[in-house]
């Protein structure tokens, strides 16, 4: 039987057809943010000096934000690990030992094979200075050896050694372990409460963060991973008042919200993008990806069909892999 808590404060999570069958545009959005990461690092390869290279670095503008896909990437995370919980009645199914375990499979294996590759390369191919991306990993220590094998590195200040997008994978390692919590909350309180109280968190932690850590930026992500978890929620629910938010204009708020993310990454690009402004715009890829998941979730649209594309599909099946 349902709690009264579930039934009044949150989203009934009765089973629904919706969320029953595997959904190929999660992976089609899975491949686009995967191959995004993977030029953006190409590009860092390259000689960043715009007198250098004018024509070139114009066009690959567009590519300067790796950490937008790392955004879209937490959200869409929450999102996925949220449709077992609306689809098994709320609960985690197994219970969070299980949980932890089925991440544990997928995420360490990949994970410990790109380490031991990257060291690999750091210790033969790439042991001196290139005057590349890869400078920032060097030297490679013992310290930053044993914080990437408890996956605390970015907590350490050695985030960028070893191979620097790992510090992503870190973070949203640790995100797991406030899951089942998040699910929790979101029975006891309900879905906006909870998201609300997760990115007030998130930033409340990235300040007090400043004080005592070298990299205060991943706290935040607390809160879009918990922005993931409320689009599936607003989706696949089939609580009545929930209703309105599925027929809201998602499409014209995801273009809406596109054009002035493009105009504030143009703004920053042109600023050098300060640090203070990395968060806030991390909080407007978080709200942009909601709405982006709201929209092609929908089924009857260009960006559901678009993402449905079967080479897409078939790339966002080791999309973490390409990552």
């Amino acid at each position: 039987m349902e709690s009264p808590a579930l039934l009044s404060n949150s989203p009934s999570f009765k089973t629904t057809s919706a969320v029953a069958g595997h959904l190929g545009y999660l992976d089609g959005l899975r491949a686009l943010a995967a191959l995004y990461v993977f030029f953006h690092h190409t590009l860092q390869q390259v000689d960043g000096n715009p007198a250098n290279h004018p024509k070139s670095l114009m066009l690959l503008e567009g590519l300067r934000f790796g950490r937008y896909a790392v955004d879209l990437f937490i959200v869409l995370s929450g999102f996925c690990l949220m449709l077992p919980v609306v689809k098994h009645g709320g609960e985690l199914r197994g219970g969070a030992l299980k949980f932890f375990k089925r991440r544990a499979l997928c995420i360490l294996p990949p994970y410990y094979c790109a380490m031991a590759l990257s060291l690999l390369l750091d210790w033969s191919l790439i042991g001196r200075a290139t005057y590349t991306q890869w400078d920032a990993s060097l030297p490679v220590t013992a310290k930053s050896i044993f914080w990437h094998l408890l996956l605390l590195q970015d907590a350490a200040g050695e985030q960028y050694s070893i191979s620097s997008p790992f510090w992503s994978i870190a973070v949203e390692w640790r995100i797991y372990f406030l899951f089942p919590l998040l699910v929790l909350l979101w029975r006891r309180i309900g879905p906006f409460a909870t998201t609300a109280l997760s990115v007030v968190v998130g930033l409340v932690l990235c300040v007090v963060a400043k004080k005592i850590f070298d990299n205060t930026l991943t706290a935040v992500y607390i809160g879009l991973f918990a922005l993931g978890m409320l689009a599936a929620t607003l989706r696949f629910s089939p609580l009545e008042k929930l209703g309105r938010w599925r027929s809201q204009r998602w499409g014209a708020w995801c273009i809406a919200l596109t054009g002035t993310l493009a105009a504030l990454s143009l703004f920053a690009f042109r600023r050098e993008y300060p640090t203070s402004l990395i968060i806030p715009y991390d909080v407007v890829v978080g709200v942009w990806a909601l709405t982006l998941l709201m929209w092609v979730s929908g089924e009857n649209n260009w960006g559901y069909k678009l993402l449905s594309w079967p080479p897409l599909v078939w790339i966002g099946t080791f999309a973490y892999s390409i990552y």
